[in-house]
């Protein structure tokens, strides 16, 4: 059951401004050059594959790229997701300018004639975000809110943003949905699987942009993204795929009808199936089990496995019936059990079924 939330003291809440100390030294700017995680900035954006999405959008400091010492990049978040990305130290500072000389001048209260607000879910809506609005996170003093409500990302040895599992992070797409799920497998299992260091990894996905996570997350692996032919034909999944850095393969991978994957025995290391159930199999058990045998095939080692089921009073009892088949029947171990969030997520792009 859910407990209540333990009060956030004003000595909690500012020390999740800090950077961990490690991040300091390679940054080589000293506490002072670095622009404190949790800040907050507005930026236009223009969307040229979804021109609906085009507008203002809050980014919130998260994360601290120091690849490259005494010129850090900052990891910014925006409440969508579709628009993550990073800045220099020089262009933040050109953005906090005019917003910290407005709350000066207002006495910290918002400017008079600032545009309203839109969350995140309405900036889904097809209607779009629109130029009078800005899609921005919770009131920073709420409850709700990133730092008073503890729910910033961590950071990784490398200053990537992360959600651990448990974070408070209110996932904002299918990527987030994710995410804790793989932070637990990196740590538990990824040592045990690089080995040379050119491990392989297939992922089912249509849209790129959860395979081109991985890849960054994995920067020494091999990702390759692979879907199902007939759903390149829907015009919003090419759009999000010509719009996508990572390129994804359709033709000879997979057959729809059979759930075969054209791959030779043994031909990755790790295969992950992420939302498939209905996405890629309509809800078709059989279909399903198929795909996950094949998975079982070209993996010369793990199967990752994540699901909607159905109403929750589904999910117990199918999870345990497939998790039999596996382990009874076919012989593969769960190495792994967890619960994903159980939330409502405004941009699941992998739990959408063929032709929605």
């Amino acid at each position: 059951s859910a407990h209540p939330a333990p009060p956030v003291t004003r000595a909690a809440a500012a020390a999740g401004d800090q950077w961990p100390s490690r991040l300091v030294a390679r940054a080589e700017t000293g506490e002072r050059g670095l622009i404190p995680r949790g800040t907050m900035f507005e930026r236009y954006v223009h969307d040229a594959v979804e021109p609906r999405r085009s507008g203002v959008y809050q980014f919130c400091v998260v994360g601290l790229d120091v690849s490259n010492p005494s010129q850090p990049m900052y990891r910014c978040w925006e409440p969508t997701g579709h628009h993550d990305r990073d800045f220099t130290f020089d262009e933040l500072e050109r953005r906090l300018a005019p917003e910290r000389f407005g709350r000066a001048v207002t006495n910290g209260s918002r400017p008079f004639g600032q545009r309203p607000t839109s969350d995140a879910q309405e900036a889904h809506r097809k209607e779009g975000v629109g130029a009078d609005r800005v899609v921005r996170w919770p009131e920073p003093s709420g409850a709700a809110s990133l730092m008073h409500g503890r729910a910033m990302p961590d950071v990784d040895e490398s200053g990537r943003p992360v959600l651990p599992p448990r974070s408070r992070f209110q996932p904002r797409n299918t990527v987030d949905l994710l995410q804790p799920m793989l932070v637990l497998w990196k740590k538990r299992f990824l040592p045990f699987l690089e080995g040379d260091g050119s491990l392989k990894i297939l992922v089912l996905d249509g849209s790129g942009r959860f395979a081109s996570h991985m890849q960054e997350h994995f920067p020494q692996a091999q990702v390759v993204a692979i879907d199902d032919p007939p759903r390149f034909c829907q015009v919003p999944l090419r759009l999000f795929r010509d719009g996508c850095r990572f390129p994804v393969r359709a033709e000879g991978s997979m057959d729809r009808a059979s759930g075969a994957l054209r791959f030779a025995d043994g031909s990755f290391d790790v295969v992950v199936l992420p939302f498939v159930f209905s996405r890629l199999c309509s809800r078709d058990e059989p279909r399903l089990l198929a795909l996950l045998r094949e998975a079982l095939r070209v993996s010369r080692q793990q199967v990752l496995f994540a699901e909607d089921v159905g109403p929750p009073s589904a999910d117990e009892a199918t999870f345990r019936s497939w998790k039999t088949l596996l382990q009874a029947e076919w012989r593969a171990p769960v190495l792994l059990d967890a619960d994903l969030n159980d939330c409502a997520v405004p941009d699941h792009f992998l739990g959408a079924p063929l032709g929605a």
